[in-house]
This record gives C-alpha cells, structure tokens and sequence, in this order.
C-alpha cells in the first residue's frame, strides 16, 4: 500500500507543474470574464463605480483565451506524433465533449420554443455561438499537422516574419479598424485570427531564452496593457454613452501583448518554483478537468444570478461556479460511460 501511494507519489512530482498552473488559471479567469460580464454589460444601468470595478476584472482576465491557445502550441508543435495518431487523439478530446454539453445547451435554451426555430439556427446558435471557441481550436488543430512542419523547422527569422504578417493582419488592422472607424479589410478565419498565439507559444517555451531583462519588460508591458484595457474601455464607452468592448477583443494590439507577456511571466514563475505534493496534485486535479469546467460553466452560469456589491460579488461568484464545476466534472467522471464525453 505505501509503495502505491510513493510511486503516485512520484508521477504527480514529476509531472511538469507550469502547463497545468497555466490551464488552471486560464479557465478560472475565463469564468471571470463571465461573471464580471454580467456588470459590464449594464452601462448606465449599474452605478459607474460598481460598473468600474467589473471593468477592471474583465480587463484582467482578457489574457484567459489566449493563454489557452498559447499552452495549446507550446504542447503540441513539438510533438512528433504522426498525422492519423494527432487527429485521433484530439477528435476524441474535443468532438465528444463539445457534442455532449452543446446538445444539453441546445435544449436548454430552446426546450420552450423548439418547434419555432429551424435546426439550422439551433445548431449555429448552441454549437457554435455558445460555444465559439470550439471552432476556433478545431481549425487551428486541423491545420497544425501542417504548420508544424514550418514552425519546428523555420528559424527565429522566419518565425519572426511570421509573426509580423500575423501581427498586422490579425490585430494592428482590426484594432485601427475598431478605434478609428476605418474599413481595411482581409480575409482572415477565425483559425488564423488565433494561430499566432498558438505558434508563439511553441516559440516562447522552445525557441526563446527569457532573461531577466525580458521579465521586467513583460511585467511592464503588461500593466500598461492593463491599464490602457482598463482606462480606454471606460473613456469609449462614456463616450458613446454605451459599452464598447474593443479594447477587449482577444485580438486587440493591448490584449494580445497583456497575454504574450503574461504567458512569458508565469511560464518562467511556475517552470522554476518549488511546490509541496499536496498543492501540485490539487493543480493536477483541477487541470485534468479543467476542458470540462470550460464547457459545462456556459450552462452553470446561466442559472447563476450575480447580486449587488461586485467588488465581493464577481470574485465569489467565480469561486462557486468553478469550484462547483470542478466536482462536477470529477463525480461525472467516475461514471463509466460519461468518462470520455464530460471533457
């Protein structure tokens, strides 16, 4: 019996801490963003203040997407897995999930009124706007058998080219395009829009050497972003005398540079701290169930009503979805033939 509890012991020790930290925090923080919506979405009918402090936790966790995308690359480009073995393990992974919560949300949401929509709408409004992200990851795993074979083989110039291109076309134009009012267009899907994160990741975990230098940098970059995030929302929405959320978009030049520089800080911070057993396997836990918690909190929170007061409200809201979430998934994990489907 001690020999089984040492040996697990020793898998969970060695198991690297910082992939799992990063997914931990970034579905913890996507369920921020949810919560603390609630509020940002009530300009004019929330005091500002109380509006203020929801705007400053949603622009805090505007760095949860893109942290996923970015540990997704770091993983994966790497690998050398063959092209049946990727797709096969990342059909499994996704497509079962995704078909099971997307089917409980569809009835849901339309129980009442079924018969009154076309099941194309259905499928568009419960599959893919719920769930929006799902496209997105699907379209940057279908082509990653292929641009893995550039990003592992291209040098830092080549890469650095890339992410230029990416740059431009992704952010810097539709964040002028926002601000200004301007009309510069490209085609550009939503595998794209994302696949710089996705390949920065790879390159900041396996390219790159982070020196000290490089963390004050980030750490500066990042509250700037931050602030500006903060700040500029307020300012354009007082504005137009309406929530604008441009500055929000994962794709904006100040979250995608709060995000770049925050994965470099926490992949450093957690690559070398020291944690005792106990918390590294509650980390683990939570990790191994953290695709189910991103799924299944889009229904929780639906039925989750956020009261006055946010500054206490939108943290403690967060806390209960997530930890309720998190048993969740675990006990209907332990159901045999929901083992594989629940995420």
């Amino acid at each position: 019996m001690n020999n089984k509890i040492t040996n697990k012991k020793k898998r969970v020790i060695k198991r690297i801490l910082w992939p799992d930290a990063i997914r931990v925090i970034s579905v913890f923080l996507v369920i921020l963003i949810h919560t603390s919506a609630k509020v940002v979405l009530s300009w004019g009918q929330v005091n500002t203040s109380e509006w203020i402090i929801g705007n400053i936790f949603d622009s805090f966790a505007r760095i949860a997407v893109p942290l996923f995308v970015l540990l997704s690359g770091s993983l994966l480009l790497h690998k050398k897995d063959n092209l049946k073995t990727f797709l096969k393990k990342r059909t499994s992974r996704i497509l079962f999930p995704w078909l099971f919560w997307g089917t409980i949300l569809l009835f849901l949401n339309n129980f009442s009124v079924f018969g009154n929509k076309s099941l194309k709408l259905l499928l568009i409004e419960n599959f893919l706007s719920g769930f929006w992200f799902m496209p997105m990851i699907t379209g940057i795993y279908i082509i990653t058998p292929i641009i893995k074979k550039f990003v592992v083989n291209a040098t830092k110039k080549e890469l650095k080219y890339f992410f230029g291109i990416w740059f431009v076309l992704a952010s810097l134009v539709p964040t002028l395009n926002n601000i200004f009012d301007l009309d510069i267009s490209f085609i550009n899907p939503s595998w794209f829009a994302y696949l710089g994160y996705f390949v920065g990741g790879y390159y900041i975990v396996h390219k790159s050497k982070i020196s000290k230098q490089h963390l004050r940098q980030s750490k500066l970059i990042f509250i700037i972003c931050l602030m500006l995030t903060i700040f500029g929302t307020y300012l354009l929405s007082n504005k137009n005398n309406q929530f604008s959320g441009y500055l929000y978009e994962y794709l904006s030049v100040n979250v995608l540079l709060m995000s770049f520089s925050s994965f470099i800080l926490l992949f450093n911070y957690f690559k070398k701290v020291k944690i005792n057993y106990k918390l590294t396997k509650y980390i683990n836990f939570i990790s191994k169930n953290s695709f189910g918690i991103l799924l299944s909190h889009i229904i929780i929170i639906k039925i989750f009503s956020l009261q006055p007061y946010p500054l206490i409200t939108i943290p403690l809201s967060t806390i209960v979805i997530f930890s309720f979430t998190l048993f969740l998934i675990s006990g209907l994990k332990k159901v045999s033939f929901l083992k594989n489907v629940v995420g």
